[in-house]
Formats: structure tokens, C-alpha cells, sequence
């Protein structure tokens, strides 16, 4: 009898080793998946996979088989590299508030915590700043093409007393597919919207002075700390007048971004009010949108495009720079994380009214669906 459970228990261990990790909870299309935590580290600075009772648990109860987080002890700044060789599409986790954080400190709003998240050391995403009441935030991110995938934990811990630095923040599943699947963004302005969105700096241009989409830095941060995975912005070097177009052939209804004032701008130039920048969007040759003028004190600004029936979109920067010195103009104004949209249309109730009766809009990615769960991206029917 015994021989006969030892002979069960290794048939299901190695059962369990042979099966790929399915995707279809999250996105159908990724494909297999491998947990992060699996890969051997290309460098790491101490960053823990394995935490104790407390840190595997968000703060709304839930818990986590494998984790990613700063050094449960000295997590002020931890970061870990992984070489991915080109081999992986996308890269999924969950942000989660540590359950011990919210039992030992209760409110930390005044903690500035972040994360982020490069590939090639190029910005991909930035999970920033946290209160006791957010619920996990799940990600997703395209590492197509992506050899070397790092992931910084800046100051995300608390202080438990005697100096002990506590895990905060922390990544829960941290997973690598071999599929590309639709992309979350860590900006503000896409918050809450409905429809389809495409970053605009995934389009081909039609047209292009030289115009950046990928700053790092001091350039991806506005003059109030907040990042910026992705922007649009004149030439980071030679930017007096710079344009670009893109083909949308009408299949857009609208354009969403962030104004806002580099944090390089305002700590190298300082006071510019006597600058006269302008970012002006055009529909097919038409004016749709200006923004004049800035100050080093301005707020970032959110912005919405109408852009229906928009055939060629024109995004002019003109004269969106500072003088850095030695006849380097550096970004002043920038558009961070612009997107396009394609707005859900309504189920035709005289058509079609038995699919109306039980079709509804997915709140993560827009589709209208029946059933209960989204056939595009695997979410879950609202209760």
C-alpha cells in the first residue's frame, strides 16, 4: 500500500511538471506560459521570491503562489535583471498591496513607492505611489523582441521600526508568454473610457521630421514626479519644428493624451515664460487642437481629440523646446501616453434583439460579448 501511494504521489508530481501554464484566465491568445520567478537572474541587487506569511497576500485577502518584491529587510532599492534572449511576447503580474503592510502601518499615502519596468533599458511601465485601499492591479506588457527585461522596486516598502524595510508593493504571478496580447497602459488619461485603444506610437507614420516616441529620464517625467511609459514629443536635440502624420483612413473616432513640462525642462531651464512653445493637431489639413504656452509651474493637462471621419491625423511641436546650451533644444512640452480610439457601437436592438438581451461591453478592453467571460481578453462578466 505504501509502495502503491509513493508510485501515485511521483506520477502526479510529474503530471503537474509536464503541463504548460495555461493562458486562458487571462488572455486566450498568449499562449504557454513560464513564471518569471523560474528564470535564473542575469544580475540582482536582492530581490525576494519567496516571503513569508503576510507578504503573500494582498490586503484585500488574496492570495499568492509566487511573488516578485524588494528585499524583505533592505528594500529601499532592489532591482533584478533577466535575459530573455527575444524569446517572449508578453509579461503579466499583479501589482498588490502586502496584507502585513496594511495590518502594521495602516495608512501610508504619504509613501512614494514605484516600480518599473524596462526592457532593453527602455521604460515600459511604472506602477506609482499606493494607499491602503487599492485593490491588485493586473498588467500587461508586450516584451516582444525584448532581450533584457529589468524590474526596479524603488522605495516600495515601509518602515516596521528598527530599521527593517518591509515589502509594500509587490509584483504577485509574475508570468513570461510566448504571445503578444493587448497592451495596459499606466497613464491616467485612459482611465474609465470604453472602446478599442491603439498606442499611437505603435502606428506606422506616414510622414516624420524626426519626432520622439521613447525618452527616458528626466524627459518621461513631468514637473510634478509623475512617469510617463511612452510620449510624443519634438527631436531631443534639434527640436525647433518637428512633425509627424499618420494614415488612420477613418477608422478612429478619438485621440487622448497628457500635456505636460518635462522635469528636465524646469530643473535645467527653470523659469521659461518667455518661451512660446506650441503642439498643434490637425484632421486632414484642419485645426483640431492647440496648446500655446506653458510656465514651469503648469499642471499636466489631459486632452481629447474628436477624430471622427479623421483620414490623416498632423501633430505639429512647434517651437516645444528649451535651450540647453551648445545649440541643444530639449523637449519643453510633450504628449505623454497618447492613444487612439475606436469607440464600441451599440448591438442593433431591432436586429438582433435576442443578442442585445445578453450581450455586454467588456470594462477592460471594450468588446461587446455574450456569455460570462470575454472572448477577447478573458475578463470576467460584471456582476
Amino acid at each position: 500500500m505504501k509502495k502503491m501511494s509513493l508510485f501515485l504521489l511521483l506520477v502526479s508530481m510529474i503530471f503537474v511538471l509536464v503541463i504548460p501554464v495555461n493562458a486562458s484566465d487571462y488572455d486566450a491568445d498568449l499562449g504557454d506560459g513560464i513564471g518569471l520567478t523560474k528564470l535564473d537572474p542575469f544580475t540582482e541587487t536582492g530581490v525576494e521570491t519567496n516571503l513569508p506569511s503576510g507578504y503573500q497576500e494582498d490586503s484585500f485577502g488574496n492570495s499568492y503562489s509566487k511573488v516578485l518584491s524588494c528585499n524583505d529587510g533592505y528594500g529601499e532599492y532592489n532591482e533584478v535583471v533577466y535575459n530573455l534572449g527575444k524569446k517572449y511576447g508578453s509579461f503579466t503580474g499583479t501589482f498588490f498591496i502586502t496584507k502585513a503592510s496594511v495590518d502594521i502601518v495602516g495608512s501610508f499615502e504619504s509613501l512614494k513607492p514605484e516600480i518599473r519596468i524596462y526592457g532593453d533599458d527602455v521604460l515600459l511601465y511604472t506602477k506609482k505611489g499606493c494607499s491602503n485601499k487599492d485593490k491588485p492591479e493586473e498588467f500587461l506588457i508586450n516584451v516582444k523582441d525584448v532581450e533584457f527585461l529589468k524590474i526596479v522596486f524603488d522605495g516600495a516598502y515601509f518602515n516596521e521600526g528598527f530599521g527593517w524595510k518591509r515589502p509594500l508593493i509587490v509584483i504577485g504571478e509574475p508570468t513570461l508568454w510566448e504571445n503578444t496580447g493587448k497592451e495596459t497602459s499606466s497613464g491616467s488619461s485612459d482611465q474609465g473610457k470604453q472602446g478599442i485603444r491603439t498606442r499611437l506610437i505603435d502606428m506606422d507614420t506616414f510622414t516624420d521630421t524626426g519626432v520622439e516616441t521613447r525618452m527616458q529620464g528626466e524627459f518621461a517625467t513631468d514637473n510634478y514626479g509623475n512617469s510617463y511609459t511612452y510620449q510624443l514629443a519634438a527631436n531631443n536635440g534639434y527640436g525647433d519644428y518637428e512633425e509627424v502624420e499618420y494614415y488612420l483612413g477613418e477608422q478612429y473616432t478619438e485621440l487622448t493624451g497628457t500635456f505636460y513640462i518635462t522635469k528636465a525642462s524646469v530643473n535645467s531651464a527653470g523659469n521659461f515664460e518667455s518661451a512660446l512653445p506650441e503642439i498643434r493637431i490637425y484632421g486632414d489639413d484642419e485645426l483640431l487642437y492647440t496648446k500655446k504656452g506653458c510656465t514651469s509651474k503648469d499642471e499636466p493637462q489631459t486632452f481629447q481629440v474628436d477624430l471622427t471621419g479623421v483620414e490623416f491625423l498632423k501633430i505639429v511641436f512647434d517651437g516645444a523646446y528649451y535651450n540647453e546650451g551648445f545649440g541643444f533644444k530639449r523637449p519643453l512640452i510633450v504628449i505623454g501616453e497618447p492613444v487612439l480610439w475606436q469607440n464600441v457601437e451599440p448591438v442593433n436592438e431591432k436586429n438582433n434583439d435576442n443578442a442585445a438581451a445578453d450581450s455586454w461591453i467588456c470594462p477592460s478592453c471594450g468588446e461587446i460579448v455574450t456569455g460570462n467571460f470575454c472572448s477577447n481578453c478573458g475578463e470576467s462578466r460584471p456582476q
